[in-house]
């Protein structure tokens, strides 16, 4: 079997790949196009940077299931470690490691209606969790040297759509941060791998009323809610958590750490 006849074996139950295609840094790379094994059952990926690969992903889409490299890497240390201590260990330690391995190395991504408060959320995260703050917005404003008032009424939302989808790729590679994102992410599908990929993804809500609007060009002249009849679904297809900002802001940063 190889390459070119891989799909002739159109009865196989589980897909291992023990390549490095999908790994950091190029993450945005797959080996096989798994809807084309109808029989499939299982999917496992020796990669374990990132967290999840665009195979995993596919194979979650598909509703089949899957798993990472780390787990292997860490019952792979774990049996090193007794073999050279000369020690046996209990099984548990593996688990108890993939939960610290996640905790200190997982991004945590805000995704949400512009003004909702993901910045303000998100600093504060980054600041009690030890995490290093992105604000994809500004990370375009970086890139393109104008302000996204600008950017919008001088080269149009296509123009800055394309440039965000350019920065969610580079700052969706890396690990421990803590990423906001703008309102609008979700209108493009392929903006979910990068997000997802070491990430969970929490949905911050805030009352339509008590919205931002300022310098925030497509919330203006009464748009807002208009938007998020637009995005309401899409936030929820992208979310792994939601938590409500309508309060005390210490009760939405509570909200989220209480979840993670």
């Amino acid at each position: 079997i190889n390459y070119l006849n891989c799909y002739d074996q159109g009865d196989t139950n589980v897909i291992i790949n023990t390549t490095p295609v999908g790994m950091y840094p190029d993450n945005y790379q797959r080996v096989l196009d798994l809807s084309r094994f109808a029989f499939l059952d299982g999917v496992l990926d020796v990669v374990y940077n990132p967290c999840l690969t665009e195979l995993l992903l596919q194979a979650k889409e598909l509703g089949v299931k899957y798993s990472g490299g780390l787990p292997m890497l860490v019952a792979q240390a774990k049996y090193a470690m007794e073999l050279f201590l000369d020690k046996k260990c209990s099984n548990d330690i593996i688990e108890r490691v993939l939960e610290k391995i996640s905790k200190t190395t997982k991004n945590i991504v805000l995704i949400g209606m512009p003004g909702s408060g993901k910045t303000t959320i998100g600093k504060n995260l980054a600041e009690i969790l030890a995490k290093e703050f992105i604000d994809t917005d500004q990370k375009i404003v970086e890139k393109d040297g104008r302000d996204i008032t600008s950017i919008f009424s001088e080269s149009g939302e296509e123009y800055f759509r394309n440039l965000e989808k350019q920065v969610l790729r580079e700052v969706g590679k890396l690990s421990n941060k803590v990423i906001a994102t703008g309102g609008g992410v979700v209108k493009d599908k392929e903006n979910y791998f990068p997000l997802k990929q070491n990430g969970d993804i929490v949905w911050i809500k805030r009352p339509l009323e008590k919205l931002s609007v300022e310098n925030r060009p497509l919330s203006q002249d009464g748009k807002i809610f208009k938007l998020y009849e637009e995005r309401k679904d899409l936030y929820l297809s992208f979310s792994d958590y939601s938590v409500q900002n309508d309060g005390d802001l210490q009760d939405a940063i509570k909200g989220v750490t209480d979840i993670l």
